[in-house]
This record gives structure tokens, sequence and C-alpha cells, in this order.
């Protein structure tokens, strides 16, 4: 009797697992269907470095092509971008 129970018990876990494999092998869509793309803000520089903070806004630099320049920091949220203070590259 106990080997019928897992035997059982076997053969169950063999088909879910067969089934999440198959389900996992199908390829995803990259983005929704329904997906919108809106551009707050552009930047005079090449970005580098992009983050983001717990409440949403994205923080990023603007990698200078002359390293003597300081490179600006900026605060990318809802309302565009804001400069909130400057690098060296040279760093």
């Amino acid at each position: 009797m106990k080997a019928k129970v897992l035997t059982a018990l076997l053969i169950a876990c063999a088909l879910t697992l067969g089934s999440s494999v198959a389900r996992s092998a199908q390829p995803q869509p990259q983005y929704p269907a329904n997906a919108t793309f809106t551009r707050i803000a552009i930047t005079p520089f090449a970005i580098e470095g992009l983050t983001m903070d717990a409440t949403g806004n994205f923080y990023t630099t603007g990698r200078q092509t002359d390293t003597s320049k300081k490179c600006p920091v900026w605060r990318i949220g809802s309302s565009g971008r804001t400069s909130v203070g400057f690098y060296t590259s040279g760093l």
C-alpha cells in the first residue's frame, strides 16, 4: 500500500514539475502589449549610472567629453530634470 502511495506522489510531482518547466520554456513578451513610454527629460550629455530612489526619482550623471570639467548630477522626476550637484569626471 505504501509503495502505491509513494508511486502516486512521485508521478504527481513529476507531472507538476514537467508542466512548470514547459510553461517557463515558452518565450515571454518583453513588454505588455499595451505599454507606453513618455520622455520626461532631455539631457545635454550622455547619461551614466542610472539609479532610482524610493519615491520614483531617477538619478544620473552627464558624462562630459572634457575630463577637466565637472559632470552634472541630475534628479529626473515627473516634473523633469533638476541639477543636484557635480562631480569631476577625471576621478
